[in-house]
């Protein structure tokens, strides 16, 4: 009996997942710029991904949360098993189920020809799948897993991942054609640990808690380029003389200058800011945008961006529907087509008004099932 009702409430969830936006990037907001305007930043927070310009100003945002990657001009942000692929213009373009050998844990990279390496620091070991979700192999990150659990960042140079760190203060190369893996540099004196790393013209930038590091390849040592007032450092991207940097405990945003180390303040406030990484701009001027940014998503404009109803139906789906592979298969089957039938809804208002009435009863139901539980 007890079966039968979650069957019946799966069934139920995934005609809501299949009719409403529930925030899965319908409602972003990414203004477009002039080429000479370079680029944008995408930050990953606790409250969702945001894009902000090079000052600090937010110009858009994506209400997942999750580990961040650039490709070109797409946004790829990892939730649970599922991989997100978003438009430059914030529309969702495609989901990746994630393949069953790998045990997704903390980062991932974008490799050439639209790869993907995620990082499991639990096990040490980074998976390698491409763009269709098949599974290509795995890499030893130590050929036996220790107890640690290590920062784990990636950055692609050439034909390499470079992966900070083994758990021994030691960066990784790892060559994408044999998946042989290598030291690249070892910091045996330092203390703490390393995370979030970078590579700008022939220069690698690491970060060890409150500090940013940069050395290169070919030659010994290392030197510290500047000491955030707060850290921990999380993420760090860098654009020719200029390093941004968010350190997750303090929830700030910061700009250093490469060549004095000055550091700047540009956003205060973050909850929990990890990935940053740059979007490229340049397109002609335009801004992608509704009049009503809330209204793309109708979960939101039913029941309020905060509302019990929407943190309800996301439990749903992320306590139930993705612990199993038809709940993961009607998850996506919503990732391609929930866009176009929200468009749809927008054009029948007695449509959504049915719509908002039978959501209320699935959603009471819920409410009660979870009690029951």
């Amino acid at each position: 009996m007890k079966n039968a009702f979650i069957g019946c409430l799966v069934f139920s969830f995934s005609f809501i997942m299949f009719s409403i936006s529930l925030p899965q990037g319908i409602g972003v907001t990414i203004p477009y710029a002039s080429a000479d305007d370079g680029f944008n930043l995408v930050i990953s927070t606790d409250d969702g991904v945001i894009i902000v310009d090079q000052n600090g100003t937010e110009v858009g945002s994506i209400p997942e949360n999750g580990a961040v990657e650039i490709y070109e001009n797409r946004i790829f942000i990892v939730r649970f098993d599922t991989i997100l692929e978003y438009d430059e213009d914030g529309t969702l373009h495609n989901t990746i189920l994630l393949p069953e050998e790998v045990v997704y844990k903390s980062g991932f990279a974008v490799l050439p020809g639209l790869q993907f390496a995620l990082f499991d620091n639990t096990n040490d070991k980074i998976y390698v799948i491409d763009s269709d979700g098949t599974y290509l192999t795995t890499v030893n990150i130590h050929p036996e897993p220790d107890s640690g659990l290590q920062n784990t960042d990636g950055v692609v140079t050439g034909n390499r991942l470079i992966l900070s760190e083994n758990g021994n203060m030691q960066i990784l190369a790892i060559d994408l054609t044999s998946y042989e893996t290598t030291i690249l540099k070892s910091f045996p004196f330092l203390s703490g640990w390393l995370g979030a790393i970078d590579y700008s013209k022939g220069v690698f930038y690491v970060c060890q808690m409150r500090n940013v590091l940069s050395f290169r390849e070919d030659r010994l040592g290392k030197t510290v380029v500047a000491t955030v007032p707060e850290g921990n450092i999380s993420g760090i991207v860098v654009d020719d003389s200029v390093a941004y940097v968010t350190a997750n405990h303090a929830g700030i945003l910061y700009r250093v200058t490469l060549s004095t180390g000055a550091v700047e303040e540009l956003i205060t406030g973050l909850r929990n800011p990890e990935d940053i990484e740059k979007l490229p701009l340049g397109m002609p001027t335009s801004t992608t945008t509704s009049t009503d940014p809330e209204s793309d998503c109708l979960a939101t404009a039913l029941y309020g961006k905060n509302s019990e109803a929407l943190v309800t139906l996301r439990s749903l789906r992320d306590g139930m529907l993705r612990q199993t592979p038809e709940g993961r298969e009607l998850i996506k089957l919503y990732y391609l087509i929930g866009p176009a039938v929200v468009k749809a809804l927008r054009k029948d208002e007695a449509f959504k008004e049915d719509l908002k009435r039978m959501i209320a009863d699935i959603v009471s139901t819920i409410g009660s099932f979870s009690e029951y539980k």
